[in-house]
């Protein structure tokens, strides 16, 4: 192997790909993972964000970790230091706000509120810390054709 194909050393000129923990600056990044009938939102934050250091223990494979992901799910609210991003994806970076949207996430997790799949679900989490305002796309398509059905419905048993 003396043309260092298979060396974990890049060739020379060569750059060796990023790791996903030396793409991510320190800051507040939206997640999204992906799923066959609906999408799954969390937040990541890198560094020290809200004002705690990520604990630096290494996993058993020796990888640091990356931050800490806050996601909203049926059962409560969940914290965990993550060492990869998958099968989460990053969407964006929170930049345009960032003190405040770190702010609403520390009012939120202090709150810690119950998890309703129509009006506080992941998704209202993740617009509420981004912009102060609570929204959810996913659910707001299925709703009101849900109205609109009920509505239909109601206007049909009315003309009998």
């Amino acid at each position: 192997m003396s043309d260092g194909r298979w060396s974990w050393r890049p060739r020379p000129g060569e750059r060796r790909k990023p790791r996903e923990h030396q793409t991510l600056r320190p800051g507040l990044y939206v997640l999204r993972r992906a799923a066959p009938f609906r999408d799954h939102w969390g937040l990541l934050v890198v560094g020290r964000a809200l004002g705690a250091d990520v604990p630096s223990p290494k996993d058993r494979r020796g990888r640091r970790p990356l931050g800490v992901l806050v996601h909203f799910t049926p059962l409560g609210l969940r914290r965990r230091v993550i060492y990869r991003l998958r099968p989460w994806a990053v969407e964006r970076k929170v930049d345009a706000d960032e003190p405040g949207a770190l702010t609403r996430l520390d009012h939120f997790l202090q709150r810690n509120p119950r998890y309703h799949f129509a009006l506080n679900n992941c998704e209202h989490v993740v617009s509420f810390v981004e912009t102060g305002e609570a929204q959810s796309p996913q659910v707001q398509g299925p709703l009101v054709a849900a109205v609109l059905v009920a509505l239909f419905a109601l206007l049909s048993l009315s003309t009998i």
